[in-house]
């Protein structure tokens, strides 16, 4: 029991030490739109959808939803941000 209880806390300090930033979350945001926008991305228009969200932090995870319609656009762990929201203009 204390084996597990130890191991359960320092799961939860790499967590919170490797915690993405809002920083972490806007750059893979901008990469992702930009992957699916390449023309809109090379003038900039990632880094606006980027700064259009809300960020929100848990100490061991983070996430953030659009500032527009509340959807979940990423989450983050473990310095892991994946994009959950499909940015492709489409």
């Amino acid at each position: 029991m204390k084996k597990s209880l130890v191991i359960l806390v320092l799961i939860a300090v790499v967590a919170l030490v490797t915690r993405p930033s809002f920083t972490n979350h806007q750059d893979k945001i901008n990469d992702s739109f930009k992957s699916k926008n390449p023309v809109l991305g090379s003038v900039g228009t990632g880094r606006i959808v980027a700064n259009m969200v809300d960020y929100h932090n848990y100490y061991i995870f983070s996430y953030t939803t659009s500032a527009v319609d509340g959807d979940l656009v990423s989450i983050g762990a473990f310095k892991l941000v994946i994009v959950t929201k499909d940015l492709d203009l489409d």
